[in-house]
């Protein structure tokens, strides 16, 4: 202070100031090693910097005494400045390497700072140095300046806008993902690629790792979890009842989740609530239908068996029955009668065949269905036919042998008459409980633009109708490849 007589504040600002320092440093490091023995994972890593910091600024300080008895002052000076760098640079690389604290937040206004200082000082340097040139002193540089200056401090909000939707997507804004994941999913065909779209959207539009959705009806994946981070998981519900859950991976051990990110999730999870119920009520519908038409196709080969093997055969005796007594009348008017009857009897047994081949193709009771599938290539000169069919495939279900053997009769045919093809392949066998049928020509292909037709759309009717899929694709080799997986369940 200067003052005289009060030389011996220095005297106690100096021992109370060792005093302090030293003690705390001490207190300080004894604390830093009981806390460091005790964390565990990533915070021991981040005491371990900090540590390693602490002791590179003890020992420059020792260091720097010890040259100060030797009198070098550069080499003191030196060494106490890379003391004092120890312990910022390795907090530093705690929070940078190993995340302490919530660093998002300072790096998101760290570059908005770096970006609006670098514009905010061009422009105003170039708007100085034209004002100062163009009217030097008057009103109107200054109100240039004026405004350039409230321009940017306008700006500020939308670079920092910028650059957390760019950092963390769009986290502190729960409309704008709902928004964005709706429309990411309008486009969707059905509630699988929905739901696929929805995770995809969700994990973009909040810069996630990793999330997914988990239910019986519908599952959907996109990205990969952080090891040792895990997820959070989101109840999913729609009429008051729980159809699956959602999973939100979390980009670091122990992230905190803002009230803004849980909003905007759960309102996501509304939505894939819904569109889980959608799957489920698809895939009931889907598998009734296929029962119908199961139980359909069995009916009608019971039908046909019936009506082939017990009243056609019993209705053509009948016939023959009437054509005897018709020779044995002596009357020629009930002779004429009998005939008449007799010929209306075999008309009608003709009907009764009609009916009963378009039950179901004769041939698939007569042959099989290997038998009839080989039945489709006979006799053709070209395309040279070639089949391969697992010998399993007996004893199918009927709907999966009528289904099977349409697809296959109308690829063939449209192999002969439009793909001007050398070779035909036809190939079935059972995969696990799935029946694969392919059929390959090597012909002129499809057109990448085709229109479908009558046939491609039967074709993929007969596979849906039964729970499969129908596959119309170009081959690699050339030509086109028709392939269709159909669910055959366990051979009768």
């Amino acid at each position: 202070l200067g003052l005289a007589g009060w030389e011996w504040l220095h005297t106690v600002m100096f021992w109370c100031a060792v005093t302090t320092m030293l003690g705390g440093t001490c207190v300080a490091a004894v604390f830093l090693v009981l806390r460091t023995r005790s964390a565990t994972s990533t915070e021991r890593a981040q005491l371990q910097w900090l540590m390693l910091g602490g002791l590179v600024m003890a020992l420059s300080f020792l260091g720097t005494t010890l040259t100060d008895l030797q009198k070098p002052p550069l080499i003191g000076d030196l060494l106490m400045m890379l003391g004092l760098l120890g312990p910022p640079v390795g907090i530093a690389i705690a929070m940078l390497r190993h995340r302490l604290f919530d660093v998002e937040a300072v790096l998101g206004r760290a570059i908005v700072f770096t970006v609006l200082s670098g514009i905010v000082l061009g422009v105003y340097a170039a708007v100085v140095a034209g004002a100062g040139l163009l009217a030097p002193g008057s009103l109107v540089g200054t109100a240039t300046i004026a405004v350039t200056a409230l321009l940017a401090a306008n700006g500020r909000g939308a670079v920092q806008a910028a650059v957390d939707r760019l950092l963390f997507g769009h986290r502190h804004d729960p409309y704008a993902v709902v928004a964005r994941v709706g429309r990411h999913i309008a486009p969707a065909s059905e509630p699988a690629e929905a739901m696929q779209r929805l995770v995809d959207a969700l994990r973009q539009a909040l810069a996630l790792p990793y999330t997914a959705f988990d239910s019986p009806a519908v599952g959907a994946a996109s990205g990969t979890p952080v090891p040792g981070a895990g997820w959070r998981t989101v109840r999913c519900l729609a009429l008051g009842r729980e159809v699956g859950e959602l999973r939100i991976g979390r980009r670091r051990s122990g992230e905190p989740w803002t009230v803004q990110e849980q909003g905007a999730v759960e309102e996501v999870a509304d939505r894939a609530g819904t569109l889980a119920y959608a799957a489920a009520l698809v895939e009931d519908v889907a598998r009734s239908r296929a029962r119908i038409l199961s139980v359909r196709e069995e009916e009608r080969r019971r039908l046909r068996a019936d009506l082939h093997d017990g009243i056609g055969p019993s209705l053509a005796g009948t016939a023959h029955q009437l054509d005897a007594l018709a020779r044995r009348a002596h009357d020629p008017d009930l002779a004429a009668s009998i005939t008449t009857l007799r010929d209306r009897l075999r008309s009608t047994v003709g009907d009764l065949r009609t009916v009963v081949q378009g039950l179901r193709p004769a041939v698939l009771d007569q042959l099989g269905l290997p038998g009839a599938l080989r039945e489709l290539l006979a006799g053709y000169d070209t395309p040279s036919c070639h089949c391969d069919i697992d010998a399993a495939c007996r004893g199918l279900p009927a709907a999966v042998e009528v289904a099977a053997y349409a697809i296959a009769a109308e690829a063939v045919a449209n192999a002969v008459k439009h793909s001007a093809a050398s070779r035909l392949d036809l190939t079935a066998h059972l995969d696990g409980r799935d029946l694969a049928l392919a059929i390959r020509d090597n012909g002129c292909g499809i057109a990448p633009r085709h229109k479908a037709g009558v046939g491609f759309r039967s074709m993929s009717e007969r596979a849906a109708e039964i729970g499969g899929r129908l596959e119309i694709t170009a081959d690699p080799g050339g030509g086109t490849l028709v392939r269709a997986i159909l669910p055959a369940g366990d051979p009768q």
